[in-house]
């Protein structure tokens, strides 16, 4: 969905709120809550810029020297909560480290991203799914173009992702952890 829908979601459906939601590395999920009327102040910046936030509360992520960090929200992930009293939208989104402007290492999309992004680099995958594992932060189940080897299994180790491969059911599944 692109901004300009949400804006229209937002205002066809007097929406009041904006509730922006991330995932720590432990899996559990959290959220603010934002008024709508700064997403409608001027949409295509605040969808650039993201919103900011206090990475200190998040355990084991940033220290309270160094706690500033923003939410960038995904455009796609927009839908309107039933739950809520109040229209609210809610919006996924990636944590960026405004260090260096990327996402955030600590941030399972992150990982995710990145090391889906090195699979379709290296030609060992050409799609990956994404699912939550109560055992793991996140895991990716590879469609492989190729037989795998353990050369390529120790190549994918080697990365820096945090990545630990796996063989069940005759696929190749590979974890990726922080």
């Amino acid at each position: 969905m692109s901004i300009k829908k949400v804006v229209q979601m937002i205002e066809d459906n007097d929406v009041r709120f904006v509730d922006l939601r991330f995932t720590d590395t432990n899996g559990k999920q959290h959220h603010f809550t934002i008024p709508a009327r700064i997403v409608l102040e001027d949409p295509e910046e605040w969808f650039e810029n993201g919103q900011a936030f206090d990475g200190s509360s998040i355990g084991g992520w940033k220290g309270i020297q160094a706690s500033d960090m923003q939410l960038r929200p995904d455009s796609e992930t927009a839908y309107i909560d039933p739950f809520y009293d109040d229209a609210t939208v809610v919006l996924t989104c990636d944590v960026i480290d405004p260090a260096d402007g990327k996402g955030y290492d600590r941030d399972p999309r992150s990982i995710a991203k990145r090391a889906e992004a090195y699979l379709k680099l290296s030609g060992i995958g050409d799609t990956a799914f994404f699912d939550l594992n109560l055992n793991f932060s996140c895991l990716m189940a590879c469609l492989l173009k190729r037989i795998c080897t353990n050369q390529i299994l120790k190549s994918l180790l080697k990365q820096g992702l945090g990545l630990a491969v796996c063989i069940m059911m005759g696929k190749i599944r590979v974890i990726v952890q922080s």
